[in-house]
């Protein structure tokens, strides 16, 4: 009660001195929210859902361990910072946001719902550095809008590996090769599962989550993304 009191009294002060900016595009808000109103009608508009399959990752060589892949955005400079805001700077409360602003998306998709949902996980290492994984943000906020299960545990990136980001797809693909593991295979056994990515690119990480789901038993896996943008190659087509 004293501390909602403080903040009443204290929160108008701040404001005035100190007036919320939207990460975004700058423009100052009258509220804190996590992007301004003209930013949130624009993210909304440019929702388009995009089923992935094996036939839409060229590159990537042998077998296709996706039941299915969405994205819901194409890449542009709004989205692409908002991921970046969430991915560099832990803005978890955007993170949450993205979610609740895709939940009515995941919704018309009539999925069944998984067993389990599951971020694509950091190497140790470039967690200890970062100090979070933006996928488990997103996976999270997934979990809490629709009640499944999440696990962020199960699923285990055992090698290091170089970003991806400036890789060809070919590159990709070998960088993320045998990179993950099932901890417990007995826990996935003919259970279904979400992995859930911030941004799926030439598809070499997610499906090599997917094989490691597949290798401990897993019925079906579906990856699910924010966004599909083109591969930093301007040669070679997603």
């Amino acid at each position: 009660m004293i501390t909602q009191f403080l903040h009443q009294l204290i929160d108008p002060v701040l404001d005035f001195i100190y007036p919320p900016v939207c990460p975004v595009c700058g423009e100052m808000m009258e509220t804190y929210v996590p992007v301004c109103h003209g930013c949130q009608l624009l993210m909304k508009n440019q929702i388009n859902i995009r089923h992935h399959q094996s036939g839409d990752f060229n590159h990537l060589d042998g077998p296709f361990f996706l039941n299915d892949v969405i994205t819901f955005w194409q890449y542009s400079p709004k989205i692409e910072t908002c991921i970046h805001l969430v991915k560099y700077q832990s803005r978890k409360k955007l993170g949450d946001f993205i979610v609740r602003m895709l939940n009515e998306s995941i919704q018309s998709l009539h999925l069944p719902y998984p067993d389990t949902i599951m971020p694509v996980p950091l190497h140790p290492r470039r967690f200890r550095e970062r100090g979070y994984n933006q996928s488990q943000i997103y996976a999270g906020a997934i979990s809490r809008i629709t009640g499944i299960e999440l696990n962020n545990r199960l699923l285990k990136r055992i090698r290091y590996t170089q970003t991806q980001t400036r890789l060809s797809a070919e590159a990709r693909q070998a960088n993320v090769r045998d990179a993950f593991t099932i901890k417990r295979f007995s826990h996935m056994q003919n259970r279904a599962v979400w992995l859930i990515d911030d941004v799926i690119t030439s598809g070499a990480t997610i499906n090599s989550c997917a094989k490691a789901c597949r290798d401990a038993g897993a019925s079906s896996v579906i990856g699910i993304g924010l966004s599909r943008p083109q591969l930093y190659d301007p040669a070679i087509s997603p």
